[in-house]
């Protein structure tokens, strides 16, 4: 009876530029790395790692990155690791696949199908790996089943429906003969599925990269029995990250809207992770000063940005009453709302968008 840790998609040595400052990105490139020390830690006691493609983020690979999976591989002497290459990470001749030793203890699979035998747990390993500029389908492996054999697939595929990486289907599942098919990216976990008789899972990714990877992020803790497959998500992020709208609506002042979306991240994570919030709703001129936000939430995340969608209040009747621009606009709309010519709520309407575009969103 195998027991496995099933991950992928870790992309180490991402840029991070998109979300992150330079120093900040560097910082995430090494919470990452981290990651994958707790991704050895769980793999420690089990028999087999399987990581399904993307391990890395492109062909360019730090020194340091390299030397440190190896010092962490080497770590788990007794657990058999198998990684089949991505479409970011292809396997080629100048691969850090092809010019690194990972260790002793790491199969890497060629870009044809291949059949690892692991005859201490009568287990056999079946993958193939992705090669240079590969998009579309790409050789498969087939199985044929041994008697009392446990058979593993792993395969970095696209089983969305679209037709540029490695397209797979139920059906292909149903005929490729694994006890369970290890799939790798598509970065959002699926809860394990059978059909016909193979079990199958995407692990999604141990730890989020952008604000579209949000919340818990792990891996698949499992075990093979007779027809069956025992599988348990891990979280191994070491940050999560949220995408949090807070309505500011009513804030009497700029540290009263502090305190309204110091609640919402609460509600949602902890000090150690990362936001973004978008700042929305009606509020009065002057309650909205990011950087006085930022300061008072600096203990409140380890990284968090802040986005003002917000609309401004503004004093009408005052502004009326006023020998200007704003002033002649009110009275023309309240006159012509008088008159049954114009929609109240499309009058309403015409006056928030005139008066925002008169003033610029200042009052």
């Amino acid at each position: 009876m195998p027991t496995f840790v099933h991950t992928g998609d870790i992309h180490l040595d991402s840029s991070f530029s998109a979300h992150f400052s330079a120093e900040r990105a560097e910082l995430r490139r090494n919470e990452v790395l981290r990651c994958v020390s707790e991704i050895v830690r769980l793999a420690a006691g089990v028999d087999i790692l399987l990581i399904a493609g993307d391990l890395f983020d492109g062909s360019r690979v730090s020194r340091n990155t390299v030397a440190y999976l190896k010092r962490k591989f080497a770590e788990i002497p007794n657990t058999r690791i198998f990684i089949a290459a991505g479409n970011h990470d292809p396997y080629t001749a100048d691969s850090v696949y092809a010019r690194e030793n990972l260790g002793d203890n790491v199969y890497v699979f060629g870009t044809v199908p291949e059949c690892v035998e692991i005859p201490e747990l009568n287990t056999r390993v079946h993958g193939v790996s992705f090669c240079a500029g590969n998009v579309g389908r790409i050789e498969m492996p087939r199985i044929e089943k041994k008697s009392g054999v446990y058979d593993i697939m792993l395969l970095h595929a696209d089983m969305s429906g679209g037709d540029m990486y490695n397209p797979i289907d139920r059906t292909f599942i149903e005929g490729c003969g694994a006890d369970y098919l290890a799939l790798g990216h598509i970065h959002k976990r699926t809860e394990p599925s059978r059909c016909g008789k193979t079990w199958y899972a995407y692990c999604g990714i141990p730890e989020g990269r952008g604000f579209d990877e949000c919340g818990d992020m792990g891996c698949y803790l499992g075990e093979l029995t007779d027809g069956m497959v025992r599988v348990e998500f891990v979280r191994t992020c070491i940050r999560r990250m949220f995408r949090l709208t807070a309505d500011i609506s009513g804030a009497a002042d700029t540290r009263q809207a502090a305190d309204i979306i110091r609640r919402l991240m609460t509600e949602n994570g902890t000090a150690d992770d990362i936001y973004r919030v978008i700042l929305t709703g009606r509020v009065a001129a002057g309650i909205v000063s990011i950087d006085i936000i930022r300061e008072e939430l600096k203990n409140s995340a380890s990284y968090a940005e802040f986005r003002d969608e917000t609309r401004r209040t503004y004093n009408y009747k005052a502004l009326s009453e006023e020998d200007s621009l704003c002033g002649e606009f009110i009275r023309m709309l309240n006159r012509m709302t008088e008159e049954g010519s114009v929609d109240t709520e499309i009058s309403a309407m015409a006056m928030d968008m005139g008066i925002e575009a008169l003033l610029g969103g200042d009052a």
